[in-house]
């Protein structure tokens, strides 16, 4: 696909995709994918994740993944530590720690007179909670495999990578242009 001269918006006939296709119904096409990724994600947000939304989980993942390992009296994550793991800022962290903390699931303490930085723990709620959903998911996880195929389902994982990669790529890629003038 290399060799595949540029596609371009109101171009008909062989594109980067291999098929005889409008730039018109590439676009709808991607439309479509980026909804159905997002209507998938919010479906199993409500069935699996305990209604919290995809940062929240992977925080409570993250924390205590981080803290398991740690001598028990020092069980504690930093925020600005977590907010680097998430990749978020550190303002939307402390709304996922808040969220988090009024469900229950973590504890969110000062460091002596709050000075020394914030720290999460996961409580034990926290703790059942992900490990009913995990029971949850791998019930589920089964189902699908077995209807799919565990090979279908791996060539589909590895092509849903590359895809994301690409994508990841071509946006960087994109966003790059535009700041320099080339979009």
């Amino acid at each position: 696909m290399g060799n595949d001269k540029e596609f371009e918006a109101g171009s008909t006939g062989r594109n980067p995709l291999g098929t005889d296709i409008s730039a018109e119904e590439v676009r709808d096409l991607a439309e479509k994918f980026i909804y159905s990724r997002y209507i998938v994600g919010k479906e199993q947000n409500q069935k699996f994740l305990h209604n919290l939304k995809m940062p929240e989980y992977l925080a409570l993942h993250i924390v205590r993944e981080y803290v398991k390992d740690l001598p028990e009296d020092n069980r504690k994550m930093y925020l600005n530590v977590l907010s680097e793991k998430l990749e978020l800022p550190i303002n939307e962290t402390s709304h996922v720690a808040e969220a988090l903390k009024n469900r229950g699931y973590v504890t969110w303490t000062f460091d002596g007179k709050g000075n020394g930085g914030t720290y999460l723990n996961i409580t034990q709620r926290g703790l059942d909670m992900l490990a009913d959903n995990e029971k949850r998911v791998d019930k589920f996880t089964k189902k699908v495999v077995n209807r799919f195929g565990l090979d279908r389902m791996l060539q589909f994982m590895e092509m849903s990578s590359e895809l994301s990669r690409i994508m990841k790529d071509e946006r960087e890629e994109t966003e790059s242009g535009e700041s320099d003038g080339k979009a």
